[in-house]
């Protein structure tokens, strides 16, 4: 501990002593050669300089200046922070103590965090976790200043993270996937019941997420439409905000039908959709048997315009989603990662990965209050009228909605489906949840 009123002790690692007697064999040899470098100056003044820069340029390298032995205080990350109440501990680490401690065990499987064939301690995961959440949870705090929150060392922070974004990635594909039939049951019946879409199973959107530093590889590419470097993302949800396809790497450049177009939502409808079965998406995107865009320019007033609105409210779930991200992942805004090569698009994507599998960890079961499984005696008093002449088929396949014609005629006997059940099903679902 350094003694008040002193500057600390210095430390000199190995690798400085190492080094500073390079510089000693270096500076003599300098000595020995001067009248050469004179010499060869008067024929050729640039080398000179360029000589002397590379000696400033070693000199101002960290691994040549002094460590010094700095004193670190966990107080406030393992006594004050868990003092505070769960509202205040979750709006500093994003989650509540409870689901912390969950998804430190969770994570505690992963073998970034076994060393030697030993099980890792679940409070130093903790330690970690605290360290990873406080990072993607702020916007431009420095690796410092985080250090000395948290009392470690700023090697330390940097290692803590990446070792949690690696393992939280790991858990993509457990947290981030696409609904079997029970749970399409669930989403379709929102859907239909409180936004008045049949057979919808969610909501496509794409999103970008800023640079904090402009990209030295490629730069020209991540430019997006917004002016600002950005890595672009394709992303659906369901009915409470649970992100159950997400994609992301690609350049800023791509708009979101074109990012849509590269999965495999697009490619491979068939691993993902049965029978009419489609997302909302805003007129930004094509039209599509499994993609049902609003119109474009639709007249005010006309029922293509009505259509709209109604297809807004339903297709609202999307932007709240990514509301919710940025607003608890605030490093989202400002990607504290700069790509200067190839490789690095995988470090950025994988943080926001993991702040995704973070988000549907949090609302992994979470149901609306909306849906209640007690059904009175009105619940299908809509279902009976589904196959009327203007109606919206539900269980077979049209073989021509492979071909546009078919394409567009779907989009048209939907809007038309909606504009004449939604009044009924709304009336019903105000008359069975009240105003929720």
């Amino acid at each position: 501990m350094p003694v008040d009123g002193q500057p600390p002790r210095q430390r000199p690692t190995n690798n400085q002593l190492l080094i500073q007697k390079c510089l000693k064999e270096l500076d003599k040899s300098i000595d020995e050669h001067a009248l050469l470098i004179q010499l060869v100056g008067y024929v050729h003044p640039t080398i000179p300089l360029l000589w002397n820069e590379a000696i400033k340029f070693l000199y101002s390298t960290r691994y040549l200046q002094p460590r010094y032995r700095l004193s670190f205080s966990t107080d406030l990350r393992d006594r004050v922070l868990s003092e505070y109440p769960v509202k205040k501990f979750k709006a500093i680490i994003r989650l509540t103590p409870e689901q912390l401690t969950n998804l430190a065990r969770i994570l505690s499987r992963n073998a970034v965090f076994q060393k030697n064939n030993k099980e890792p301690r679940l409070e130093q995961i903790i330690i970690e976790l605290k360290v990873t959440l406080f990072r993607l949870g702020v916007e431009g705090v420095p690796i410092d200043t985080v250090a000395f929150i948290f009392g470690v060392s700023t090697g330390s922070v940097h290692n803590y993270t990446w070792r949690c974004i690696n393992a939280l990635k790991a858990l993509a594909d457990r947290y981030i996937r696409w609904p079997d039939a029970v749970e399409k049951a669930k989403i379709k019946s929102y859907f239909l019941e409180h936004k008045g879409f049949p057979n919808c199973v969610g909501a496509v959107d794409g999103i970008f997420f800023p640079f904090s530093t402009a990209p030295t590889w490629e730069t020209k590419v991540w430019n997006s439409r917004k002016f600002r470097y950005a890595m672009g993302a394709t992303a659906v949800c369901d009915h409470v905000g649970r992100f159950t396809f997400f994609s992301t790497g690609y350049f800023g450049c791509y708009n979101d039908s074109y990012a849509y177009k590269r999965t495999h939502l697009h490619t491979h409808p068939g691993r993902f959709f049965q029978g009419h079965e489609y997302l909302l998406a805003d007129a930004a995107y094509s039209l599509a048997r499994t993609v049902m865009p609003r119109f474009r320019n639709a007249p005010i007033g006309s029922r293509k315009a009505k259509f709209n609105s109604h297809h807004g409210e339903a297709r609202v779930k999307i932007e709240n989603a990514f509301g919710m991200l940025k607003r608890k992942f605030q490093s989202l805004k400002n990607l504290p990662v700069v790509i200067k090569k190839e490789r690095h698009i995988y470090k950025a994507a994988n943080w926001i990965l993991a702040c995704v599998v973070i988000h549907n960890f949090v609302r992994e079961g979470l149901e609306e209050e909306l849906v209640d499984d007690d059904m009175d005696e009105n619940e299908n008093e809509v279902n009976a009228d589904r196959q009327a002449d203007d109606g919206y088929p539900v269980g077979e396949v049209d073989p021509n909605f492979n071909n546009d014609r078919g394409i567009t005629l779907k989009r048209s006997r939907l809007m038309n489906w909606v504009l004449h059940y939604r009044p009924v099903i709304m009336a019903r679902a105000r008359r069975l949840y009240g105003n929720k």
